[in-house]
């Protein structure tokens, strides 16, 4: 069971990664998310499976770490950018984009994000890229609404 938590929270090892293993997550969860952009229905089964599979597994790597937020743990970008697509439109651009936004409100957290962190029980590890992952899919919907993209 832990070994499968591990895989889990590492995405399947890519947490592993010896450069960027969170930016490697979220920009490998991207062809998923676009395949199935167009099922809202199975967009949603998916990303609420990813959080709530997110949390568990997360949870059980940090405590067995003894880390609060492991850097390997990398389900919680793969979450974020699963939010951050949400209702997006089927466009490698739009896709792109998102991906360079949640990247930077992820790295350069802002200071209510950054709080979110220090929540236990493995929410604050996936919370804090939710929340990046729902202001990077406020400004793309804005974006996309007045015809940027």
């Amino acid at each position: 069971m832990k070994n499968m938590m591990y895989i889990t929270a590492t995405f399947f090892y890519i947490g592993k990664f010896p450069v960027g293993p969170g930016t490697m997550a979220s920009l490998i969860s991207l062809p998923l998310y676009f395949l199935i952009i167009n099922n809202t229905v199975l967009y949603l089964v998916v990303l609420l499976l990813v959080i709530g599979i997110g949390v568990i597994s997360s949870r059980s790597v940090a405590i067995e770490s003894g880390d609060e937020d492991p850097s390997y743990v990398v389900i919680d970008e793969v979450a974020g950018m699963g939010v951050s697509l949400f209702l997006a439109p089927k466009s490698v651009l739009y896709f792109i984009i998102a991906f360079i936004l949640f990247r930077l409100f992820d790295i350069f957290k802002l200071p209510f994000i950054k709080k979110a962190e220090h929540i236990g029980n493995g929410i604050g590890i996936m919370l804090d890229d939710i929340i990046a992952g729902v202001m990077t899919m406020g400004i793309m919907l804005i974006i996309h609404t007045v015809g940027v993209i």
